[in-house]
């Protein structure tokens, strides 16, 4: 028996349906997330585009040298003690240095805050200083929560004019490390302070903290000793 050669118009439409179907579903298996292996982003990419792992904060420091001294190139001798124990009566003052990496620490303003803890675990005092790595030397900036006139912005230092007389500052860094790092520092008066008259001897903790915006972006801390 033949079978009819003519197509009726049910036919058709199911094979046009059917044709539409089979040109449909290659571009609707693209569009789902995670079907075409062409457009997944490689794990291994994904890992390289994520920010440097380097933090900001390199560490922090306390001696009685002091760094505008050797900024200035002034002859600064590395004696023994240079970071501590201080004597309290023979130690006009201590600086603290917050060293950092300015290869992650970005070129927008931010603000160094230093708090100074007691060996009873109360605070004795607390400095924050505004730093802008692109500051004009003797810059200015108007910071009411800070002062009611306008405040010293600083410019950090380059860390190695330390070289000469520390090296890397125990901080186990390699060249290019010491190259890419910088420096601020705040100074704590000592010998005829409230330290002395008040016998506040022991070992003290500085807290250093980075604040940029209102966020926290690195912090560490230090123990030293004042006494006789």
């Amino acid at each position: 028996m033949k079978m009819p050669t003519t197509t009726t118009p049910r036919m058709a439409r199911c094979s046009a349906l059917i044709a539409l179907l089979a040109l449909a579903a290659p571009l609707a298996l693209a569009e789902l997330p995670g079907r075409s292996m062409l457009r997944r982003t490689p794990r291994a990419s994904l890992m390289a585009a994520s920010p440097a792992d380097a933090a900001p904060l390199t560490g922090v420091l306390v001696t009685d040298i002091d760094p505008a001294k050797v900024a200035a190139g002034e002859g600064v001798s590395l004696h023994p003690g240079w970071n501590g124990p201080f004597h309290a009566h023979q130690t006009l003052a201590v600086w603290v240095v917050t060293v950092m990496d300015r290869r992650s620490l970005g070129s927008d303003g931010l603000d160094v805050v230093t708090r100074f803890i007691l060996p009873d675990g109360s605070l004795y005092q607390t400095m924050t200083t505004p730093v802008d790595p692109n500051a004009a030397p003797g810059g200015m900036v108007e910071r009411p929560d800070l002062s009611p006139v306008p405040v010293k912005v600083v410019r950090p230092m380059p860390f190695g004019l330390f070289g000469p007389h520390i090296g890397d500052g125990g901080f186990s860094l390699d060249p290019q490390e010491l190259r890419m790092s910088t420096f601020t520092s705040v100074m704590l008066p000592v010998s005829g302070t409230w330290i002395t008259r008040h016998n506040l001897y022991g070992d003290w903790t500085v807290e250093v903290r980075l604040v940029r915006d209102g966020k926290e972006i690195g912090r560490t801390r230090r123990v030293f000793y004042i006494g006789l």
